[in-house]
């Protein structure tokens, strides 16, 4: 199971930018019902990243590598914030922005293969993680993240599925260079 694990570290470092449509299924404590949303993604490394939600809302959240911007045209505003503060504690996060290791931050604690390819489950080492477990799903043939589920300290269970996983194909900086629309609040998240 490590050895795969570690075969997704160097795979997934190998790869200098990834797009691809997503779907996120979020279950919030209390609630019955499953919150699905979609979009697209595009990371670029280190720290760059660009999710645009498209149904059931329209929202953009996106990163230059040092801010954070998540516009929400429902309520015309625009938080802005530190990309160290919003996920120095999220690693699962840091890893796909290129920014963290799975080997020292989380423990192993099962592998399984399925059809869609290997599901890593993992455990934060550190105490204070903002999150309880972490599940990785990378695909058989490139060892590529293909889906990501989440628990949260406050049992938010959020479930990632990527699809048309592209890596190949070039991105350029100013693709996350936001500038907030005209007549919108901004507010800053310090």
């Amino acid at each position: 199971g490590l050895d795969y694990l570690n075969k997704t570290q160097s795979s997934y470092k190998e790869v200098a930018s990834l797009k691809a449509s997503f779907t996120q299924f979020s279950r919030i404590l209390g609630m019955t019902d499953d919150i699905e949303s979609s979009g697209e993604i595009v990371f670029k490394k280190p720290g760059k990243m660009d999710w645009n939600y498209k149904l059931p809302d329209v929202q953009r959240f996106i990163s230059d590598g040092e801010t954070v911007w998540f516009y929400e045209p429902k309520v015309n505003q625009v938080t802005v914030g530190q990309l160290t503060k919003s996920f120095s504690s999220d690693v699962p996060v840091s890893f796909l922005l290129g920014l963290g290791e799975l080997s020292s931050s989380f423990d192993l604690i099962s592998t399984c293969q399925t059809l869609e390819g290997y599901l890593f489950e993992l455990k934060p080492k550190s105490e204070s993680s903002s999150f309880k477990s972490f599940s990785l799903l990378v695909s058989k043939s490139d060892f590529i993240p293909s889906g990501a589920k989440i628990l949260d300290q406050g049992d938010t269970l959020t479930q990632f599925v990527f699809t048309n996983v592209r890596t190949k194909e070039p991105v350029e900086d100013k693709h996350f260079i936001y500038s907030p629309p005209s007549g919108v609040d901004i507010v800053y998240n310090n």
